[in-house]
């Protein structure tokens, strides 16, 4: 016997799912809201993505792997290694300031979920160290081709810059003028390309 095929599309699911986590958070998120929001029934739910929990893991996978395309890939595209990271500083003041200005997703959950929640935690952990890996590659780039000031150390860099991404994050929730966040950016940028 085949069984009915299912009248929604996961992607589609998951990101609904997402937009209701990122709104609420996990624990304010009741499963009521996610099927509400998700115009789907109970058991599709739980058929595709399994409970609550595995549904909201799903959800920031989902979510780092748009981050890691959209951060990352600034970095690895054509041009000198400054206007990568430009671009890639450009980029964090768009995801952060376009929209609700809910924040970040990924930010968010880092404060709401992964002190006590070892496998979020864990996801969240490799897309910033992906992201780490990312600028410090670029950053070794600029100081071989005489961009990068001297007395930088890449892999300290690297990781202000992804303290920087995250707190940009957190001020977008405020709601700061996007002149603030780039304040923030170009001050840091500044002290590591002085040309």
């Amino acid at each position: 016997m085949v069984g009915r095929p299912k009248q929604f599309v996961r992607e589609e699911a998951l990101e609904s799912a997402m937009g209701i986590f990122w709104e609420k958070g996990f624990e304010a998120t009741s499963v009521q809201d996610l099927l509400d929001e998700m115009g789907i029934n109970r058991g599709s739910m739980y058929d595709t993505f399994g409970d609550k929990r595995a549904l909201f893991l799903d959800a920031v996978r989902h979510y780092s792997e748009h981050v890691e395309a959209r951060l990352i890939g600034p970095l690895k595209e054509m041009g000198t290694p400054e206007a990568r990271i430009k671009q890639f500083f450009k980029s964090v003041i768009e995801l952060n300031a376009s929209g609700e200005r809910r924040g970040c997703f990924f930010t968010n959950t880092i404060v709401e979920e992964a002190p006590h929640d070892r496998e979020a935690a864990g996801i969240l952990r490799g897309t910033l160290d992906r992201l780490e890996k990312a600028l410090k590659e670029c950053l070794d780039e600029a100081a071989e081709v005489g961009e990068l000031a001297e007395d930088v150390c890449t892999r300290a860099a690297a990781r202000q810059m992804v303290s920087i991404v995250q707190g940009v994050a957190v001020m977008a929730r405020l709601k700061m003028p996007k002149a603030w966040l780039r304040d923030v950016i170009c001050s840091s940028f500044r002290s590591m390309f002085p040309k």
